[in-house]
């Protein structure tokens, strides 16, 4: 008979032995039952109850479908990943690693991954879902939306120029500007461009970008939606640091500072600039390595055709204009500066 078990009392309210044939409603329910009343002389359950750590726990993949009959059970699918956290009596309770929703599940119905680079992999998908699952709590708090993304390389050295992170359409729309988050304590802000060949969940920098915010590839970044208060984080006056970005580029052609700084501004206009931060700038088929040195607020005055006032704000983070001025200033005196032609501290022209 299926789901049936033997129960013997050792002794009744006679003081007698008697045995009693059960039948429980499932599986699940017998195995419960042996669990409250062990048979000592059964050498199976002689083992102890195993209990893992959820980041050092073994993996199963469902090889056949289960249906919970329990609110404590979980419903399984074919091919599914769980995070075995308990084993007992030949049931285990695990966390499915798609919604981390946890139960107990048969044994039978599962196959060990036993891969060490297949578990790896699969405990970085959990972390990845649970952290994601933190970030929605906070942005829920919060009220900004934030995701879980992962840094990948930029697919082109045409993008690489333009000093924009790079992501799939899917995402995010060419022109937004993205908070990204490294490390608890540390925040970039970039300006996205789309690409077709970023993997949708991916976000894309270049080696510079990369340097610059201590990033790595694969790297788990937080990413939420980033918006500039236009009366306060315009650029008014930048200043950037120059240098050729190979030491091999370095000639002796006049570069006229006047025209770079306008092309600077005609191309970056309408892009997120942060105190600190390294891009590459193409110029005359030579690059240049540029470093933020400076930003001052534009008056929002100037922007309403009003007289601005001398008074400038020093910002951390801003927003190109077409009306903003660039200053440059070499980064020695070396071949670069000697070459290059107008007003060295004062790349100021306005677009």
């Amino acid at each position: 008979m299926e789901h049936c078990f033997c129960l013997t009392l050792l002794e009744n309210h006679q003081g007698r032995q008697m045995e009693r044939l059960l039948k429980a409603p499932s599986q699940s329910d017998m195995q419960r039952w042996l669990a409250a009343f062990p048979n000592p002389d059964d050498p199976t359950n002689q083992q102890e109850e195993v209990v893992y750590e959820d980041w050092d726990c073994p993996q199963v993949t469902c090889v056949e479908q289960y249906e919970a009959t329990q609110a404590d059970e979980l419903n399984l699918e074919r091919t599914e990943i769980i995070n075995v956290i308990r084993k007992s009596n030949g049931w285990y309770e695990g966390i499915r690693l798609s919604d981390g929703q946890k139960g107990w599940f048969p044994e039978a119905n599962v196959l060990e991954i036993t891969n060490e680079h297949v578990r790896r992999r699969n405990l970085r998908e959990r972390y990845r879902t649970t952290t994601s699952g933190r970030a929605v709590a906070e942005s829920n708090r919060e009220g900004q939306l934030l995701l879980l993304m992962q840094a990948a390389r930029c697919p082109t050295d045409e993008l690489s120029l333009t000093n924009c992170a790079v992501v799939n359409e899917k995402d995010f729309s060419s022109g937004q500007h993205l908070t990204i988050k490294t490390t608890p304590t540390m925040k970039f802000v970039f300006t996205v461009k789309t690409h077709p060949s970023v993997v949708p969940g991916s976000i894309a920098f270049s080696l510079p970008q990369r340097k610059w915010a201590g990033l790595s590839l694969n790297q788990d970044v937080e990413v939420a939606v980033y918006n500039f208060d236009p009366s306060r984080q315009y650029v008014g006056t930048m200043t950037v640091e120059i240098d050729f970005l190979q030491k091999k580029s370095i000639d002796s052609n006049p570069y006229d500072s006047d025209k770079m700084a306008i092309e600077f501004i005609q191309y970056f206009t309408a892009q997120a600039f942060s105190m600190g931060q390294q891009l590459v700038f193409s110029y005359c088929d030579k690059l240049f390595g540029l470093v933020i040195k400076d930003i001052e607020a534009m008056d929002p005055s100037i922007l309403r055709g009003e007289q601005g006032s001398s008074k400038k704000q020093k910002i951390e983070i801003g927003l190109l204009h077409g009306n903003s001025q660039a200053s440059q200033k070499q980064k020695a005196l070396g071949s670069l500066s000697s070459t290059l032609t107008g007003t060295l501290s004062a790349w100021a022209l306005e677009a």
